[in-house]
């Protein structure tokens, strides 16, 4: 029986050509370290296939040129993150013997395993993943730094952003409190120097016995017969009457 090989051969799918690439992506690409029209083309052409002429940035940060490699991935895992084996292991949820053998080379690294340290590295989580930070966590409504020790404590992005402001006059304050603190111990301290000169040389009684005797002599001047003197008018006036006689 004759069959038509026409009505049961498939026309295989026609592959989509990639678009050209937009200029601003291309940009994009030269900040991140690489070069669409070069050395990661067939990257930028797989890419531009699927999304069209503009990729997205979150592609464009995978840099989807570069394999990921053992040296990578153990630069990632060591310098970036600062994880040992075992806590890249608990992460990635594989044994450290999987670790150990994609740094070696002993197996291929998944570029998902590369790509989820590399998007770890990027999070807000990680990098406040501190341990004098152990707790802190900011809130989704208002945006506030809240602190595990103090629950209603919430430090705004304002309130951080004058945090050096209000160091320096904290310090303005320091410095005159310690300034009016010197003076007072000088002050104090002559205070205390002249007591105890008065007290050792005696001027105390001294000054009474002056005391005493200004007072004396102000009671005998206040007591004592007042002499009238004649003026100077007068006197002319007498010379004037003897020399007419």
């Amino acid at each position: 029986m004759h069959t038509d090989t026409n009505r049961t051969r498939k026309t295989p799918p026609k592959r989509e050509q990639s678009r050209p690439l937009s200029e601003r992506s291309r940009w994009a690409y030269f900040m991140h370290g690489m070069n669409p029209d070069d050395t990661d083309a067939a990257a930028v052409a797989r890419i531009g296939a699927a999304f069209g002429p503009e990729h997205p940035a979150w592609i464009v940060a995978s840099r989807p040129g570069q394999e990921a490699t053992s040296g990578r991935f153990r630069h990632m895992r060591k310098y970036v993150l600062q994880l040992t084996r075992q806590q890249a292991a608990v992460y990635l949820r594989v044994s450290p013997r999987t670790i150990a053998a994609w740094e070696t080379d002993a197996s291929a690294v998944p570029f998902s395993a590369y790509e989820a340290l590399r998007l770890l590295s990027e999070s807000p989580e990680f990098r406040l993943s501190h341990r004098r930070w152990d707790g802190w966590f900011v809130n989704p409504q208002s945006g506030g730094l809240v602190s595990p020790d103090r629950g209603r404590l919430a430090v705004t992005p304002e309130e951080i952003n004058g945090l050096p402001q209000l160091y320096a006059q904290r310090e303005f304050h320091r410095s005159e409190a310690d300034r009016l603190k010197r003076e007072l111990a000088e002050a104090i301290a002559e205070n205390t120097r002249l007591r105890e000169l008065f007290l050792s040389d005696g001027v105390t009684d001294q000054l009474r016995g002056m005391h005493d005797q200004l007072s004396g002599l102000l009671g005998r001047i206040g007591t004592a017969k007042v002499l009238e003197f004649p003026s100077a008018n007068h006197a002319i006036h007498s010379q004037a009457k003897v020399a007419a006689q």
